[in-house]
């Protein structure tokens, strides 16, 4: 489904890019020499279309000059001139619906393009679905449990940090246990874009990075710090990164998320 999402798109984009170059391309009419008028003007007089590009051709080779230049009204007697000389598109600076050629081609692009859209989202969800069906493979966690993991070893860090020795021993420990914890949890999140992006949308699943890269600087700050013996620093780079990895766990299970400065 997905490979016919992408070819239709894409096809429907050519299809939209030709028809809508054809805009300004206006058909000299077989007859009808006033096919050109717009209107008229306030005092009555009527007004015509005017050439965006030259037209026609007068002589051969390299001497050839257009038969009129940009900006020429399309008058009756232009436009008999140019249908004698044999041209059969002129464009103008004019717009038209009724004039656009290819107007039902770009519509049917514009309707490609929106099956696209809907076949891409309704593949992506499906594959979200059936990712969330199946059990966890091997080491690798869904995304729940691995924020849910993340929280949990800081917020074990947390509460040993009183029982554990002096401050070489505490760095020590949050080096380990955070290098460990970053090492096999956060690729369980930024591994598994489209199967987050199915089921949140795009929207919500950028705001889950924002706030989970939010989370995971923290707690490379916090190992940062304790690998120079910053005790103090790392442990509220700590607490910082358990508030944001709680705002992750949040949007992730789809409660109402805490609002936090994300400095």
């Amino acid at each position: 489904m997905r490979l016919l999402a992408f070819l239709l798109i894409w096809v429907s984009l050519g299809v939209g890019v030709v028809a809508a170059a054809a805009a300004y391309l206006w058909e000299i009419p077989a007859a009808g020499d006033e096919a050109f008028q717009l209107g008229t003007d306030a005092e009555g007089a009527k007004v015509y279309a005017v050439l965006g590009a030259p037209a026609g051709r007068v002589g051969v080779g390299v001497g050839a000059k257009p038969l009129f230049e940009t900006d020429t009204a399309l008058t009756p007697e232009v436009v008999a001139a140019l249908r004698e000389a044999g041209v059969g598109r002129v464009r103008v600076k004019s717009f038209k619906v009724s004039r656009w050629t290819h107007f039902p081609y770009f519509a049917g692009a514009c309707v490609g393009l929106l099956a696209g859209a809907i076949l891409t989202r309704l593949s992506s969800a499906r594959d979200a679905r059936l990712a969330d069906q199946q059990d966890d493979e091997g080491d690798r966690l869904s995304p729940e449990k691995a924020v849910a993991e993340l929280r949990a070893v800081v917020r074990a860090l947390l509460a040993d940090l009183t029982h554990l020795g002096d401050e070489t021993d505490a760095c020590a420990q949050i080096t380990e246990r955070l290098g460990q914890a970053s090492r096999d949890l956060v690729p369980a999140v930024v591994e598994q874009r489209e199967r987050l992006v199915g089921r949140m949308g795009l929207g919500p699943y950028a705001a889950l990075m924002d706030v989970f890269a939010s989370a995971e600087r923290s707690l490379n700050r916090s190992w940062s710090a304790a690998a120079d013996l910053a005790l103090a620093e790392s442990v509220e780079a700590l607490e910082r990164a358990g508030e944001r990895l709680a705002v992750a766990e949040d949007k992730l299970t789809g409660r109402t998320p805490s609002l936090l400065p994300l400095g």
